[in-house]
């Protein structure tokens, strides 16, 4: 099975990559797939509206929500309209297991046919109507819909993990969209990347980048030199914020590699006069890569084997094969 389930159970998984047509949800749904074969059951968000992407439906035609307690709704009481599986995007509709935990929309909880049972109302709204999270009680699709704001992913990350509704999560979603999720315990990021000739040297400067983004080590008080010259950035490291620092010779911490917003000149600019450190060091579980225009033995020798090596999945649209991923 592609890829194999050991890489995923007990984690929490973010899949992303660089843009739409990446290959993101399709090894989402491979990996599910891995997970569901060891008879495993999963959590799975999307980061975003997911469920606007290809639905037709405008905000303004969209159901509400009855104030109150999530506690005891039914997926009819809680979408309060008709049926609208007509309009469920196919890129946003996933294969549920009974037991399954996923994220949805009151617009779209009526549509799905898993029989879900709601477990949590998010706070906030989005424009598909208010946000839970729901388990699948038999065997069916529904489609996912995630939320615009990070805090609220990181919630649903732990209230899934609080309640021990699942062990295992993933979360469909774009790079600079997961900073709140990627400091939850247990994260490991997974990237995946559709490349074709033309786009191949970009790409895997990219790969070569996140690799050295991830591999900040990670700042303990007890023993990095220089604590008294550390400087602690609660948000984002941008160029201004790196302007501002640029004559700091300590040690500068950032909570997760999400966090810097610099391109890979200014950051190895930056990082050589101050000594970058993370506060949450998220583990790297492998890129999946599609090819276009190019053969894998090409790839591979432009990437070079410290970026070939962790490739756990190759052409996911395509049946694909494992690398270095067992079962």
């Amino acid at each position: 099975m592609l890829p194999g389930a050991r890489l995923f159970i007990d984690s929490v998984n973010l899949v992303t990559g660089p843009g739409a047509a990446s290959g993101k949800t399709t090894f989402t749904r491979n990996a599910i797939a891995a997970v569901h074969g060891q008879n495993r059951s999963v959590a799975v968000l999307a980061v975003g509206l997911e469920g606007d992407r290809a639905a037709g439906v405008g905000a303004g035609a969209l159901p509400g929500i009855a104030t109150g307690s999530s506690a005891g709704f039914s997926a009819r009481g809680f979408a309060g309209a008709g049926s609208i599986k007509n309009t469920l995007p196919a890129a946003s509709k996933f294969l549920f297991q009974p037991g399954d935990v996923f994220m949805t929309t009151s617009a779209y909880l009526e549509a799905a046919d898993c029989q879900p049972e709601i477990l949590d109302v998010l706070p906030g709204s989005s424009a598909l109507g208010r946000l839970a999270l729901a388990r699948a009680r038999r065997s069916g699709s529904a489609a996912l819909v995630g939320t615009e704001h990070n805090e609220y992913l990181a919630l649903a990350v732990s209230r899934i993990l609080e309640n021990q509704w699942a062990s295992t999560i993933f979360i469909d979603g774009a790079l600079n969209r997961i900073t709140q999720a990627a400091s939850v315990g247990n994260a490991q990021l997974f990237y995946c990347a559709r490349v074709s000739r033309s786009e191949c040297k970009s790409l895997i400067d990219k790969m070569r980048y996140l690799l050295e983004l991830l591999s900040l080590p990670l700042y303990r008080s007890d023993t990095d030199r220089g604590e008294d010259k550390a400087v602690f950035i609660d948000g984002a490291l941008t160029d201004s914020v790196a302007d501002r620092l640029c004559n700091i010779d300590g040690i500068v911490v950032v909570r997760d590699f999400s966090r810097i917003f610099l391109d890979p000149q200014a950051f190895r600019r930056f990082g050589g006069s101050a000594k970058i450190c993370v506060r949450n060091r998220v583990q790297f579980g492998g890129f999946s890569i599609i090819l276009r225009s190019i053969s894998k033995d090409e790839f591979e020798k432009l990437a070079g084997s410290e970026l070939t090596e962790k490739i756990v999945s190759w052409n996911t649209w395509e049946g694909g094969e494992n690398q270095n991923a067992e079962a």
